[in-house]
Formats: C-alpha cells, structure tokens, sequence
C-alpha cells in the first residue's frame, strides 16, 4: 500500500459508478479503493465524488490550564462531558483540557481562536471544580475532531478499528435513519 500526502484531491477517476482513482493538481492516481477520510473535509471531499457523506464541521475550543497539582484534582479525575453549558474536562498529563465551544457559530473550517468564551469557559471549570479557581490557561486551540482519520487507518492497517467500535459511524446508519448526534455536537 502506497500513502500520497500532501495532494489535495480535485476530482475522482470514474468509470460508472465505480471509483478508479483520485485527480489532484500534480497528477493522477488509481488504486483498487479509495477511502475519503478527510475529517471535517468528508461532505466537500465527498460531493467531489458524487456521494452524500453528511458532515458539517463545527469549531471546537480547547485550552491546556498550566500544570495543576494532582493533589487537587486527582491525575484519575474522569473525563467530564457537560452537554447542556458546551462543556468537557479532562487530565491531559500535568495539567487539564477545558473544552468549549457555541451552538450558535455556523459551520466551518475555522481554526482561530475565539478568546470572549474564556469567560464563561472559566465559570463553568469553576463551576464543575472549584480548585480550578486557582488555575492559569496556558494555551488555547481550535478546530475539529481527528478521531475519524485515526479510526480509518486503523481499518486500513489492521482491517478493523482498534480504538473504539467503529459500527456506530457506519455511512449506512444514515439510509437506516440511525444517525443519533452526539451529544456534543451541534445541530
């Protein structure tokens, strides 16, 4: 198996209903299957193919507090997931991950930092841990999940997914009106 990066795909090679290949700016490639995995990219790749791959990107924020004594939050402290304030909390080595996010932002492709949430991002680690008061950002982020790519090179490599049940994302669960949102999703 042979892996092309950086080629931004600009159509697919078809014959019929059959996919043969990929066309990107540089050149032509065919192969025996062609896998979109393109994360919040899937429904723009996936409309280049002619298939309805309904995916909308929505920006998420994450921000790294500085290292943060586990004698205060425990480092086994489990991942907390609020739907209903937008709002996720978790270790993440010596300090923790606050995500965030808005309902209301439209969907897109941007990756900028949006710092007005830090306010009510704080409120709500406040909130949820009160020895958060004591805590400093360090680092922010933005953008979208990479789990889909991970989960399809694990298909790839090992002919299943290895980090989670990957049955629930099947393409067909939407024919079968099976596509139940994940509660930190948007819609």
């Amino acid at each position: 198996m042979t892996i092309k990066q950086q080629h931004e795909v600009r159509g697919f090679l078809r014959e019929g209903d059959r996919v043969l290949g990929v066309t990107t700016a540089a050149d032509s490639f065919e192969a025996r299957a062609t896998v979109i995995a393109t994360g919040a990219w899937s429904g723009v790749v996936g409309r280049l193919a002619g298939v309805d791959i309904p995916v909308s990107p929505h920006r998420r924020h994450k921000f790294m507090t500085a290292p943060f004594p586990a004698s205060r939050i425990p480092m086994a402290t489990p991942f907390i997931i609020d739907p209903h304030t937008n709002f996720s909390l978790r270790r993440e080595g010596p300090g923790l991950l606050l995500g965030h996010g808005r309902r209301d932002e439209p969907d897109g492709f941007s990756t900028e930092i949006d710092r007005s949430l830090e306010p009510a991002l704080i409120e709500r680690a406040i909130h949820r841990a009160p020895a958060l008061a004591d805590a400093e950002l360090m680092r922010a982020w933005a953008g979208h999940g990479p789990i889909a790519g991970q989960l399809m090179a694990e298909m790839l490599a090992h002919g299943r997914a290895v980090t989670m049940d990957a049955g629930p994302l099947d393409m067909g669960r939407f024919a079968r009106g099976e596509a139940d949102v994940e509660p930190l999703t948007f819609v």
